[in-house]
């Protein structure tokens, strides 16, 4: 909550979400319909910038490097190399 991943923290997560319903019950059709659609938008365009950022990152030096380290067994350059004993 504090890093704004989520809006709500519960031991109970049933209760809480049925506190909110109960709020939402009350409010007008149209209200619940405009939050909504703002909702999704938002979501819709998070989702786009996040495919984005990955299909850039899956296209990376740092990407190609990883998954040759990974194939050929060794580590990338961004992790230390181990000392022999």
């Amino acid at each position: 909550m504090r890093i704004g991943l989520v809006n709500y923290v519960s031991e109970d997560p049933m209760k809480t979400a049925s506190v909110l319903m109960e709020k939402m019950s009350v409010m007008a059709p149209t209200s619940l319909i405009w939050m909504k659609k703002n909702l999704d938008s938002r979501m819709k365009d998070m989702l786009y910038d996040a495919f984005e950022d990955l299909v850039n990152q899956v296209q990376s030096d740092n990407a190609k490097e990883g998954i040759l380290a990974f194939i050929s067994k060794t580590r990338p350059s961004w992790i230390p190399q181990q000392k022999s004993s």
